[in-house]
């Protein structure tokens, strides 16, 4: 059989779910009666869970059925014989139904080859079946990346707040990170936290001065004692140390410790970093690394009130290249969330798994002296990310002047 191309499949596909959702839908019409799943379970003897997915099918909200509403073999020909049986359906309403079933197996196996591999396909035609597929699917390898890579935590977070520039650099960035709920799974191996490259559209931006955000801090780029926010963290503090890759990456590694939930540890650091740009492009991205297992991922970025539009979210594989940046379109990972406009960052509202969440952005804002300017926050927060990717926020340059 010669390669199908992609447009092919989004096309049939489309046309198979939403002639199975047609032809449900007449037969449950023909039945009469039947205004919601628990009438198909009653009047046709079906069992609810059955009934709930044929009524689903049939009589959905959305453009097309989620594939994991439409029932198995066995269970769309029970609903097709209680409906013969018990409803006043014509033959020919069942006969399209039938047919519509067998279309809808023949994609399967053409294109998939089993079930489970046309879940993974179909369920990226719809929102609804997308967003529930991708859960599933990230819930699944964050269990697995736990299991082998031996660490996990409960929330990553990274605030990135834009600042006007100084007499010394056009370009500054107050980030703070957390790793709340760290926790080894296997002993004596260090883990780096978090990795960091300030990027452009062209790629790394070289030349970056890197110091503790806290303005009590002893001015240090090199050792992670002064990043590290006290009151934020674990008590005792855990144990960090910082180091460089090919001078625009930054590392930060969590020093071997106890394991488990005795070991577990909050991870917050604090740091400026600046910079002056002379690059080509008008696009900027600030990025975050995503290299450890979490259950949970929030980015707040927090720029000029008079920036249009916001940033926009982009996901990068790191497993195809080291610079990803560099190929926006071919390592993007299509994900279902965005960034959400959630106004002015001191009355946002703090996300409850984030310990301190209000607290660590009203630090920032003060320690940052901005707190007095008109400053919005956006933020994107995702279940169960890809690991390893690189979450950006991109921007033009231009909107993000800060008086």
């Amino acid at each position: 059989m010669p390669p199908v191309a992609t447009d092919d499949f989004s096309v049939r596909a489309t046309a198979t779910l939403k002639a199975l959702r047609r032809t449900t839908a007449e037969v449950l019409a023909a039945c009469q009666g039947l205004d919601r799943a628990v009438d198909v379970a009653e009047r046709l003897g079906l069992d609810r869970s059955l009934a709930w997915k044929i009524w689903q099918v049939g009589r959905g909200t959305k453009a097309l059925p989620s594939f994991a509403h439409v029932p198995g073999r066995g269970g769309f020909r029970q609903f097709i014989d209680a409906a013969a049986a018990r409803g006043n359906v014509s033959e020919s309403t069942l006969a399209d139904a039938r047919a519509a079933y067998a279309a809808f197996e023949e994609l399967t196996r053409v294109y998939a080859g089993d079930r489970a591999s046309a879940g993974s396909m179909l369920g990226l035609l719809s929102d609804e079946g997308r967003s529930r597929l991708e859960t599933a699917i990230r819930r699944d390898g964050y269990r697995s990346n736990a299991y082998f890579l031996g660490v996990q935590a409960a929330t990553l977070y990274q605030l990135d707040l834009l600042l006007p520039p100084d007499a010394v650099h056009q370009r500054r960035v107050a980030r703070v990170r957390g790793h709340f709920g760290l926790r080894r799974n296997r002993s004596n191996v260090p883990w780096v936290v978090s990795r960091s490259t300030l990027v452009s559209d062209d790629g790394p931006t070289p030349h970056l001065v890197r110091s503790p955000l806290r303005r009590d801090a002893t001015p240090s780029a090199d050792e992670i004692g002064p990043l590290l926010l006290r009151e934020f963290s674990s008590n005792p503090l855990p144990q960090l140390a910082r180091q460089r890759v090919r001078e625009v990456t930054v590392e930060d590694v969590l020093l071997p410790g106890p394991l488990g939930q005795v070991g577990a540890a909050d991870i917050v650091t604090g740091e400026l970093i600046a910079w002056n740009s002379d690059a080509r492009s008008e696009i900027d991205a600030n990025t975050m690394a995503v290299t450890t297992p979490c259950e949970r991922l929030c980015f707040d970025f927090i720029g000029p009130t008079s920036m249009v539009g916001g940033p926009t979210l982009k996901v990068h594989s790191t497993v195809q290249t080291e610079h990803p940046f560099a190929h926006p379109c071919e390592y993007l990972i299509p994900v279902t969330e965005s960034f959400e406009n959630l106004g002015d960052p001191m009355y946002a509202a703090p996300t409850p798994e984030i310990p301190h969440h209000g607290a660590i952005i009203d630090w920032a804002l003060r320690e940052s002296g901005v707190r007095s300017l008109p400053m919005t926050l956006w933020r994107v927060c995702m279940r169960f990310p890809p690991v390893p990717s690189c979450v950006a926020a991109s921007y033009r340059l231009d909107q993000a002047t800060t008086g």
